[in-house]
């Protein structure tokens, strides 16, 4: 389990690809060029599951700036956007996806925000 970095966006990219196809959604020629332009691991901060030498999984979350309500200072929180986790190609919410993997990338995620001062928005 790590974080991904600047480096990692042609992974990350494929990674969110293969939850994109295993939810139904249709091929995009150019996907993985389009991603890698668009995705920033400072305003997504993502994490990376390695098993057995091969990518297991990803977790992208995007960082929320709350706005003012009064009385209350403004917060910052992280919103899952997309958990995916590699098991013959299903979605996390299958039956054949490895539950250990969701697991353990949602605990480095919410450690991560724990430790920068971060909230979790929902369950991811």
């Amino acid at each position: 389990m790590r974080r991904a970095v600047v480096a990692d966006a042609l992974v990350v990219a494929a990674l969110r690809l293969q939850s994109a196809r295993a939810a139904g959604a249709p091929t995009e020629p150019g996907f993985l060029d389009r991603f890698t332009a668009a995705w920033d691991p400072g305003r997504h901060p993502t994490w990376v599951a390695e098993q057995d030498g091969s990518h297991a999984g990803v977790l992208i979350a995007q960082v929320v700036t709350d706005l003012p309500w009064p009385g209350q200072a403004i917060g910052r929180r992280l919103q899952v956007v997309t958990l995916y986790a590699s098991a013959d190609s299903a979605e996390i919410h299958s039956a054949a996806a490895d539950p250990a993997v969701a697991e353990a990338l949602t605990t480095a995620m919410t450690t991560w925000a724990h430790d920068t001062g971060l909230t979790v928005a929902g369950p991811p």
